[in-house]
């Protein structure tokens, strides 16, 4: 085994000035990862930007002809200015299509595939070791990025590239953990408006769900055939004021539709510690529909059929330990159906 480096250094002027972005490498590796899980690539507190990824998949799972897991999320400035970055997944973050190709150019490439089963469209997949470097279009973030790709069964790697000046993230009133709970049909608004069980107290709620429409009947080899079973809450960590119902829902068909929902709804509930009685500003970021309810009150409904969008609404809060309880739905939308909400309140004394 050979092993070869480069290194560049630079001797500047003494009063050069320099920016104080420094070049971060994020690896992180799952063997195998989760079959419907969600990978989180790389997570910065600062202001900089994304200058590349590298992916590596040694197929495991052999459900579907290639990585149809989900897609690839970028989660930026949940504590500021929420902006998404929603991808379909797979060979297209790398800019192919239909599969991987043994290419390479200065900005994207596959040096290494390798098929895996038949070659015909629910063939196994590749081995591949891909790359993408953004070049003259960095992803910029402020304050925050958490950066994931959904997962099947397969040994799985990525490498971030970013620009970062390091600062912690600014801390904000937000739930620290979410429960979720769904998913829920959602073809219409009408299915919207239903009542689902989700809105009763916790205490209430069952210790599973059975979801049997659309992309929840699996039709993935080594799965049995019909509606998919989820625990009741799935619970999502605190991440930078964000609340992503993909990494608790995907679906169990073949192909990125199969991976990842659409016409579907869900609920996350979560609590926060208000340091002071007054009136605060309610900031939730969104596409779709969504309803936001404090202390059992519905504060905020909104529609954003054109894209992520931030709204805002006023209530009154006393001190002491709130509820937050969100719903919110996922369509085919210009961000590839992003399923995810940021939410903070701001003291508006």
């Amino acid at each position: 085994m050979q092993v070869w480096f480069m290194a560049d250094w630079q001797k500047y002027p003494p009063d050069t000035k320099l920016t104080p972005l420094r070049l971060h490498a994020v690896h992180r590796r799952e063997t195998p990862a989760e079959r419907f899980g969600s990978i989180q690539m790389a997570d910065f507190e600062g202001s900089g930007f994304i200058a590349g990824m590298a992916q590596a998949i040694s197929v495991k799972d052999d459900s579907d002809a290639w990585y149809h897991t989900g897609g690839d999320t970028f989660l930026l400035d949940g504590e500021t200015g929420p902006n998404p970055l929603r991808g379909i997944g797979g060979e297209d973050v790398f800019n192919m299509s239909f599969g991987i190709w043994p290419v390479q150019t200065d900005w994207v490439g596959a040096p290494f595939t390798e098929r895996r089963g038949k070659d015909n469209a629910l063939g196994s997949g590749y081995d591949g070791v891909m790359y993408r470097i953004f070049g003259p279009d960095p992803i910029f973030f402020q304050t925050s990025a958490s950066l994931r790709f959904g997962t099947k069964a397969n040994d799985t790697e990525s490498l971030i590239y970013a620009y970062l000046a390091p600062k912690p993230a600014p801390k904000i009133l937000a739930p620290q953990q979410w429960l979720t709970a769904g998913p829920f049909e959602c073809n219409s608004y009408e299915d919207y408006t239903r009542r689902e069980w989700a809105e009763d107290d916790p205490s209430k709620w069952p210790k599973e769900h059975v979801a049997g429409f659309g992309a929840f009947n699996s039709t993935l080899k080594g799965l049995p055939e019909g509606p998919t079973t989820f625990p009741v809450p799935v619970v999502l960590a605190y991440e930078h004021g964000w609340c992503d119902f993909i990494r608790s829902y995907r679906g169990r068909g073949r192909t990125n539709n199969g991976a990842q929902p659409a016409e579907a709804s869900a609920y996350a509930l979560g609590k926060l510690n208000v340091p002071r009685a007054g009136v605060y500003v309610l900031r939730v970021g969104f596409d779709d529909w969504i309803k936001v309810w404090v202390n059992g009150k519905e504060v905020y409904s909104g529609r954003h059929d054109k894209g992520f969008a931030e709204a805002t609404a006023t209530v009154e809060l006393p001190a002491g330990e709130a509820t937050v309880l969100v719903k919110l739905s996922n369509f085919d939308n210009t961000q590839w159906r992003l399923w995810a909400f940021a939410l903070r309140l701001e003291n508006r004394e």
